[in-house]
């Protein structure tokens, strides 16, 4: 099963994790309550089920200009996924 987050994707952008800073919130430490979030939900799963998570970067229509900077996602794979 594929879950699609667009949460930690925005993250990697200086832009957007300033806005959390701005309404409070640590973007270096949301990454890691998102990853506690999912791992919670998935945790009864079957044996067989297999979970990967796709950071959404959004449709590449979007001009250029307006894009979010993503290249980042390096700063998620030391995450401790289930």
């Amino acid at each position: 099963m594929q879950l699609d987050d667009t949460n930690l994707a925005y993250l990697c952008d200086p832009k957007m994790s300033e806005g959390a800073r701005q309404r409070g919130e640590d973007p270096d430490a949301l990454p890691r309550r998102y990853a506690q979030l999912i791992n919670a939900a998935i945790v009864d799963r079957p044996a067989d089920l297999r979970i990967c998570v796709h950071l959404c970067r959004g449709t590449s229509r979007v001009p250029e200009s307006q894009r979010l900077d993503t290249n980042r996602s390096q700063r998620f794979s030391s995450m401790r996924w289930m």
